[in-house]
């Protein structure tokens, strides 16, 4: 039951912790408990679901000590994170931590009979308490001591966000083109574009206006802006430059101006090396074929001998005889025959 009222509980809660919904009055009383007491009571249910050990008293010290470890690991985590350490980063991972524990420990529970089902109420920590007083010795002054660490932290902490009210700034924070903490250009050729994105948060309490100065080594090359954002808002905004002159470690620095002051307002910057472009390859030299040989002269050959030249031959034709034999007779087809006598028609003699 406990677990359940638990996760009911901060599934509420984390919204209204995320955007804003309590007065400041009761952020911390009720943020305490959720970060120094939740996490650790949730996570002890899941690794110890049975009754005995850790007894109830026992189970409220390590609830205590293991939530600063948790709340700890997981700010530890969110640093090298994209979300960064916030306020609204921090109150989501926690509360996806005590849920994700819950129902751990709930799905535990449900496997043991109810007699072997852990008991915190105060009634059992008052019958711990009686029968042991050695209970008291250890877990009962770290209990004390704890609850005397968070009297004195609510007592505090509204202290110290009046202070921090009082105290207006603008978040000004600088990313990779992708988004990330770590996507930053180191070496670019000369001319090749590059990509980086700025961020803006408004914590001054009232809207405000913005103009973020490009400056390479020096000379501004680009101006973005105005940029109105109202108070608690957040704005980000890719930029794209390029390195002109050839050089290592040079300044690309991101120059903020609020409500048109002169003065800057804040101020990053990126140290980025600058390679020289690659030569274009020069094409190879054809190489020059070698001259032809000079032909030599044909051999000279047997001098040619005069043909005389064909002498007619007149065939008288005789009774009998056809064009078929006499082109027979002289050793030549019968169409050979028909050319050389030009007979337009040979039907004319039988053949």
């Amino acid at each position: 039951m406990d677990l359940i009222v638990i996760a009911a509980l901060t599934a509420a809660a984390v919204p209204l912790f995320a955007f804003g919904g309590l007065p400041e009055a009761a952020r911390a009383p009720l943020g305490l408990p959720f970060l120094l007491f939740l996490p650790g009571y949730t996570l002890i249910s899941a690794i110890f679901p049975r009754r005995g050990w850790p007894d109830a008293v026992e189970r409220l010290a390590l609830s205590a000590m293991v939530s600063l470890a948790v709340v700890a690991l997981l700010g530890i985590a969110l640093n090298y994170s994209p979300w960064g350490v916030r306020s609204e980063s921090i109150t989501g991972v926690v509360g996806l931590f005590i849920l994700l524990s819950s129902f751990a420990g709930l799905l535990y529970r449900r496997t043991l009979p109810a007699a072997e089902r852990p008991e915190l109420s105060p009634r059992s920590l008052a019958v711990l308490a009686s029968r042991n007083a050695r209970l008291l010795a250890y877990p009962g002054a770290a209990a004390l001591g704890l609850l005397a660490a968070v009297a004195v932290i609510v007592l505090a902490v509204p202290g110290a966000g009046r202070q921090g009210i009082s105290e207006p700034f603008t978040e000004f924070y600088l990313l990779g083109a992708d988004g990330t903490a770590d996507g930053y250009p180191t070496a670019l050729t000369l001319g090749e574009p590059a990509g980086i994105k700025f961020g803006l948060v408004n914590r001054e309490g009232v809207e405000a206006r913005y103009t973020v100065s490009l400056l390479i080594n020096g000379t501004q090359t680009a101006q973005f802006g105005p940029i109105t954002v109202p108070p608690g808002q957040r704005r980000e905004q890719l930029i794209t430059f390029s390195l002109n002159q050839p050089g290592a470690r040079q300044t690309v620095r991101l120059v903020l101006q609020k409500d048109d002051q002169a003065a800057p307002y804040r101020s990053l910057h990126l140290r980025v090396d600058a390679l020289p472009a690659p030569e274009p390859a020069q094409p190879l030299a054809a190489e020059r074929a070698p001259a032809p040989a000079a032909a030599e002269p044909p051999a000279a050959g047997p001098p040619s001998v005069a043909q005389p030249e064909a002498v007619p031959v007149v065939h008288i034709v005789t009774p009998g005889e056809s064009l078929s034999r006499i082109a027979q007779m002289y050793g030549i087809t019968l169409p050979e025959l028909l050319g050389v006598n030009k007979l337009a028609d040979p039907n004319l003699i039988y053949p």
